[in-house]
């Protein structure tokens, strides 16, 4: 593989506009319908680290990591230890893209080995669309071994705490993504056990989900209207969380059904593809797009509670730009 290239400064870019100076504690739009998200921006957030101190289940992450060209996935990995160092608890996640360019054996031992490879017992990963592109992901299961499901599938449910957290494979050119076919009758399976069937009101769960390409985003890759079937299987079954990446950059949008509508009874959707790899710049703004933060590498922090989660946006210098949070139904 290539030497990494030397390291480079990040512009800090926030609401879609690039100043070139650092960006202020929280860019956070009005928030979401009552009852579902509440964003905070009045008062500077805590940091991350003592936000980390205090988590019940710190899952932390983001997508879009690792490339030997590239510098910004080590800043985050060193975010990553001094997480972990202030939670010896945490969970990682991943949303996909974890290596570049192809997926290959030797990018997982050379490019993200060093790095993000540190916290791989702690990881649950997501597969994307690069990670695909060797045999079809065999060096991503191979690597991450049985927490990245079964070779060829790349679905899989997992547990934090009282939360289940499910990931889906969005590489909709190698697999079924429609909500008839294996991975979305796997989904309703999944969530009818832990969630109830849709409209049951008799329990409370809580769930988030993971996959590669976003239903909805600001960023250039846009929408990604082949997900809507199992976005659709989540929202019927109060799925609290969908986090993506794909788009490099950061973006919450309020609760929204599979159309699009603004609904309070939707599903919140994360972009988190700032985990390292050059950053994108922001296309027009997509309806319910709350914030929207392009220009960065940085982590998003969930602490898992039970029956609720509360969530930062932090970027390498560990100032945190969007907080928010909800309740499970």
């Amino acid at each position: 593989m290539p030497p990494r290239a030397a390291s480079t400064t990040v512009l800090l870019c926030v609401v879609a506009a690039c100043q070139g100076t650092p960006a202020p504690a929280a860019a956070v739009l009005p928030s979401a319908p009552p009852g579902r998200v509440t964003a905070q921006a009045t008062q500077p957030p805590p940091s991350i680290l003592t936000f980390a101190r205090g988590a019940q289940h710190l899952f932390v992450g983001a997508g879009d990591i690792a490339s030997c060209e590239e510098t910004a996935d080590e800043a985050t990995a060193d975010m990553l230890d001094r997480l972990v160092g202030v939670n010896a608890g945490a969970t990682v996640f991943t949303a996909g893209d974890n290596v570049y360019p192809d997926g290959a054996a030797d990018e997982f031992a050379q490019c993200y080995t060093p790095n993000w490879g540190r916290h791989r017992e702690r990881t649950i990963p997501t597969i994307g669309n690069h990670d695909a592109r060797t045999d079809n992901g065999r060096p991503y299961h191979d690597y991450f071994g049985a927490k990245a499901g079964t070779y060829g599938e790349s679905w899989a449910a997992h547990t934090v705490g009282t939360w289940k957290v499910l990931v889906l494979n969005s590489n909709c050119d190698r697999v079924d993504c429609s909500a008839g076919g294996p991975q979305g009758r796997w989904l309703t399976e999944q969530l009818t056990a832990h969630e109830g069937a849709p409209g049951d009101a008799t329990r409370r769960a809580c769930t988030v989900a993971l996959w590669h390409h976003p239903r909805f985003s600001s960023g250039p890759h846009g929408d990604t209207r082949a997900m809507a079937g199992l976005f659709g299987i989540l929202s019927a079954h109060e799925v609290e969380l969908l986090i993506a990446g794909h788009d490099h950059h950061y973006e919450r949008f309020a609760p929204r059904t599979p159309s699009g509508e603004l609904a309070a009874e939707g599903v919140v959707q994360i972009v988190a593809g700032t985990g390292g790899k050059h950053p994108y710049e922001l296309d027009a703004t997509q309806p319910g797009s709350q914030v929207r933060i392009p220009g960065v590498a940085g982590l998003l922090g969930l602490d898992l509670r039970d029956g609720e989660y509360e969530a930062r946006f932090a970027t390498t210098d560990d100032v945190v730009r969007d907080t928010f949070a909800g309740r499970c139904r």
